[in-house]
């Protein structure tokens, strides 16, 4: 909310308010008696915020835009999509679900559900299903949540804002599918396949996901990117960029990332057993600000030219080596007792992380390093 909204914000805000006013006294709406109550009272309150001169919330911003999409539907289905009992309980919502509805009367239906109280999980559950059978048809919305949704997604459809998709069997995601802001795949047992050339205008969530076994080629992540507990996720595709920092969390079965990764805020891989390799970048120095590898217990390899400021290997097992040249800010080694070709011109400006005890050979490259003031920081013996 706006303490001191400008002129132009709440001008907008009072254009949407009065045409909202206007669409109900035009249609001359009778709403049921529980929603009418609740309407009536949080109308008041819209008015109330404009006279005032401030800006509504999120919420009551939401609440208006609901209310809007409900009045979209006609006055049989409405009256069925809001009384939330006859909707769980009655055959008449088993039939209005049958067939398609949009995907704005479908957000509706569900909002004004929630702001009414409906918040049992197992009656969303039931809701969220189209227990007849019904889908979500082709449209364009700003956001929408979607659980247990079971039918295909439709091929052609734009998403403003964000989608979540949440405990729902999808096999795949639709190949026209636009989300232009925050995109997250959460419980989704099926799913094995994000298409090539897929785009997201925010950040992108997949977790839990246990079928996934594919991202594809010429994924376009705008901001931040977070994968966990995705057990079979074996490749990520080709020129896939990534705008913001990149979270990999319990993906068994990655074991390394294409020649051409690209990652523009920090990497953090954690918990991958299977993750073996970061290889060389064919467009030259593999970069990134940070870079975490922790607990990647068949980790061997990395890239022979590396350019970051932090450096986290701990409990990498298995690595053997350290790329020349590296100029790192802090280097964690902790748990690493493996390393054996660790070069002479490694150069670290603050911090240097080592088990308490470490092997003979990592210890004398230490006491090197040191006397040539290539450690320029502390030493941390963990």
């Amino acid at each position: 909310m706006a303490a001191h909204p400008d002129n132009q914000s709440v001008q907008s805000f009072e254009e949407k308010l009065a045409s909202f006013e206007k669409e109900i006294a035009d249609k001359k709406i009778k709403f049921p008696p529980d929603i009418f109550e609740y309407v009536k009272d949080h109308f008041l309150a819209l008015q109330r915020i404009s006279r005032e001169g401030r800006m509504p919330t999120e919420k009551e911003m939401e609440f208006m835009e609901h209310v809007r999409m409900w009045l979209s539907l006609d006055e049989v289905d409405r009256e069925k999509f809001t009384n939330i009992d006859a909707m769980l309980n009655n055959s008449d919502f088993q039939e209005a679900t049958k067939r398609d509805i949009s995907v704005s009367q479908y957000v509706a239906c569900v909002g004004i559900a929630n702001h009414l109280g409906y918040s049992d999980a197992s009656r969303f559950s039931q809701l969220f299903q189209f227990p007849g059978g019904g889908r979500i048809v082709s449209g364009k919305i700003d956001g929408i949540t979607i659980a247990n949704y079971t039918r295909p997604l439709p091929e052609s459809w734009e998403v403003n804002e964000h989608l979540s998709i949440i405990a729902s069997l999808l096999d795949k995601l639709p190949k026209n599918l636009k989300v232009g802001g925050y995109f997250s795949l959460n419980d989704c047992p099926t799913l094995k396949i994000i298409p090539d050339n897929f785009s997201v205008g925010g950040e992108l969530s997949l977790t839990k996901c246990p079928s996934l076994s594919k991202i594809g080629t010429g994924l376009v992540v705008k901001k931040d990117g977070h994968i966990h507990d995705c057990e079979a996720l074996e490749t990520i595709g080709e020129r896939s960029r990534w705008g913001g920092n990149v979270g990999i969390f319990n993906c068994t079965s990655l074991k390394k990332f294409p020649s051409d990764f690209k990652v523009a805020g920090s990497l953090s891989v954690e918990k991958c057993p299977g993750f073996s390799e970061i290889p060389d970048n064919v467009n030259g120095p593999y970069f990134a600000p940070s870079i975490f590898l922790f607990d990647c217990s068949s980790l061997v390899k990395l890239p022979s030219s590396l350019i970051t400021s932090t450096l986290d290997l701990r409990e990498c097992t298995s690595l053997k080596n350290l790329p020349a040249h590296l100029e790192v800010d802090t280097l964690n080694i902790h748990g690493c007792d493996s390393l054996e070709d660790l070069p002479d011109d490694v150069i670290i400006k603050q911090n240097l992380l080592l088990s308490n005890n470490p092997p003979k050979k990592v210890a004398d490259w230490v006491e090197k390093l040191l006397n040539e003031g290539k450690i320029k920081g502390k030493i941390k013996y963990l």
